[in-house]
């Protein structure tokens, strides 16, 4: 299955958490594709989700320095930048029962790109790339 997977970083929900992470990342040579903080309602711990183009190296580093880190598996599917792309990935999944947990989506070398959490990744990846849709790999995400 073409899943990728995105770094899942506890963090400290304190002035300069951010900061570090991303300076331990940037020292390391490693690029940030995509973020986003989760903040459990202003509690003192949040966490921090991040695509990057070395996943490995950039766990190694994140834990060298002290920080916790997973990996947390999700599927990338290449999409048109027109109205109705996301409804019509939206359309295929529920007529199948999978229902999108989590999704955002980023530009990546210049093509739209959708990020979708589902609870059945390996059939949700079969139905799409069955429905003529590409799903970006982790190979990709390096070069």
């Amino acid at each position: 299955m073409n899943e990728i997977k995105l770094l899942s970083i506890f963090a400290e929900n304190k002035l300069g958490f951010l900061a570090k992470i991303t300076q331990t990342l940037a020292t390391a040579n490693i690029n940030i594709l995509w973020f986003k903080i989760i903040d459990n309602s202003g509690d003192n711990f949040g966490l921090l989700r991040v695509l990057v183009n070395h996943r490995s190296k950039a766990i190694e580093n994140l834990k060298a320095n002290g920080f916790t880190v997973s990996s947390v598996p999700i599927l990338a599917v290449y999409i048109e930048d027109i109205p109705g792309a996301l409804a019509g990935i939206a359309d295929i999944l529920s007529k199948e029962n999978i229902n999108i947990r989590n999704g955002s989506g980023f530009i990546f070398k210049g093509k739209t790109v959708l990020l979708i959490e589902t609870d059945d990744k390996e059939e949700a990846a079969k139905i799409l790339t069955h429905s003529n849709y590409n799903l970006l790999n982790e190979n990709e995400l390096e070069s």
